[in-house]
């Protein structure tokens, strides 16, 4: 996967970020699957996801006449074909809005994590990234600092992986994106 986050002072319309996803699509890992996070003017979180790649889906124009101040741009090649599907599909929302997730990579532990999630109607994927945002939701409960509970993630999952979480609010000193 591909993983591309963007803050700005000042707002801009997501498609002016889509020659950094296409040439990420192009030139890096991606290609079949995508999906955006962004801060809406009134600083609550929304998003869009699509199982085409970015380059042949119809709506990508369409999404990128959204004006934002920050935004999480997630392409997809799964680890695994078997992972293709919306529910695997990033970035995820979490659903009251608290804040929206993204990883690239491998979470190396997600199985450990995966049982209770599943047997608790949470999972509906098979990725590992699905794992990791279920993770999230209930770590959020803490109120800690969104990089320190991504660390705690990285922690508790290991393995190779960049995490995006993007959060509620407009432009300010170090936010919304973690």
């Amino acid at each position: 996967c591909e993983l591309l986050a963007v803050r700005a002072d000042e707002p801009f319309e997501l498609s002016d970020v889509w020659p950094l996803a296409e040439g990420l699509e192009r030139y890096g890992l991606a290609g079949y699957a995508w999906g955006a996070a962004w801060t809406r003017p009134d600083g609550s979180l929304d998003a869009y996801r699509a199982t085409t790649a970015f380059r042949d889906d119809a709506r990508r124009d369409e999404v990128g006449r959204t004006e934002t101040t920050a935004a999480i741009v997630h392409l997809r090649r799964p680890s695994r074909f078997s992972w293709l599907g919306m529910a695997d599909t990033q970035p995820f929302l979490e659903g009251t809005g608290r804040f929206a997730f993204a990883h690239n990579g491998e979470l190396a532990r997600h199985r450990r994590f995966r049982d209770a999630y599943r047997a608790a109607g949470r999972i509906h994927g098979r990725a590992d990234s699905e794992v990791g945002m279920r993770w999230m939701e209930d770590a959020w409960a803490l109120a800690r600092p969104a990089d320190v509970l991504l660390a705690a993630l990285h922690e508790a999952m290991g393995g190779v992986a960049n995490l995006a979480v993007l959060e509620p609010g407009g432009p300010q000193p170090g936010g919304p994106l973690r």
